[in-house]
């Protein structure tokens, strides 16, 4: 198992992507980071200088016949993310379009 402190542009898809971990639940519900799940509820925001425990992972490995076509496929986890937009810092936009 690793050690990783967090740094100020980190959060938990980061960090499993660096690690090669699909998914970042595998790595905040392990239960070494029982702490960590204490004093961050929030699993997105982590704090500069928080040490994270990356689990280690297996591998994938098949055993596949090598005179046949094989297609295997990646499912890559998708991220939702919330935007609030204010206008002259004050006036939030709802219910309005906008194009980023």
């Amino acid at each position: 198992m690793k050690l990783h402190r967090v740094k100020s542009d980190d959060n938990l898809l980061t960090i499993a992507a660096q690690y090669g971990i699909c998914k970042w639940e595998d790595i905040y519900n392990h239960q070494a980071n029982k702490r960590l799940r204490e004093y961050r509820p929030d699993p997105m925001c982590l704090k500069e200088g928080d040490v994270v425990y990356i689990p280690d992972t297996e591998p994938m490995s098949y055993q596949l016949a090598t005179d046949q076509k094989h297609v295997i496929i990646v499912q890559i986890p998708k991220t939702e993310i919330n935007l609030l937009i204010r206008f002259n810092d004050q006036d939030v936009l709802a219910n309005t379009r906008y194009r980023l």
